[in-house]
């Protein structure tokens, strides 16, 4: 089924599907949440962003920061309104990513030939990215509470598939 349809077709629609069910599931959940009170305001604490927000983040966090100039243009009024803005871009980037496995396969056609300092470029930007991850992960950074954990995940995974999608690319013209 796979061959049929290639990554690059059924990737985008099904993590918009899991996108959108894990929204609807948080929405849902937060009708029978209770209230909380809101603390004096001397505390500044952050109030902890629930599960659901947390992982549809890290899965379409290339998304979340496609929408950030959307956000910054209409102010957003919760957490899940940043989600919730990303959604046209999730299938994009799940169709880069299929595109990506397509041709590792050999469902596609190899890309045309591509300049290399721009590659080489998104490489060293994706290793730098995956070194500032690491450091963000580190104990020192952690003093407001566990949220820092699931960013600084987020940030390596992705970090890590950019430079592995990257680097793929110069291994393959070194080697014709």
């Amino acid at each position: 089924m796979i061959r049929r349809f290639g990554f690059r077709h059924m990737l985008p629609a099904l993590v918009l599907l899991i996108h959108l069910t894990v929204l609807w599931w948080d929405s849902h959940g937060a009708k029978h949440r209770p209230v909380e009170t809101s603390p004096p305001p001397m505390w500044d604490v952050p109030k902890p962003i629930p599960v659901a927000l947390k992982v549809a983040a890290a899965v379409n966090l290339p998304a979340l920061l496609m929408s950030v100039p959307f956000l910054m243009a209409f102010a957003p009024s919760s957490d899940s309104a940043a989600i919730f803005a990303s959604i046209p871009f999730v299938p994009l980037v799940w169709y880069g990513i299929g595109l990506w496995l397509d041709r590792l396969t050999g469902l596609a056609a190899p890309p045309r030939r591509r300049h290399p300092t721009l590659r080489r470029i998104v490489v060293i930007t994706a290793a730098i990215l995956l070194c500032l991850s690491i450091v963000s992960m580190t104990p020192i950074n952690h003093h407001r509470g566990t949220d820092l954990y699931w960013t600084g995940g987020t940030m390596v995974l992705w970090s890590v598939l950019l430079l592995v999608i990257s680097a793929t690319g110069v291994v393959e013209r070194r080697n014709t």
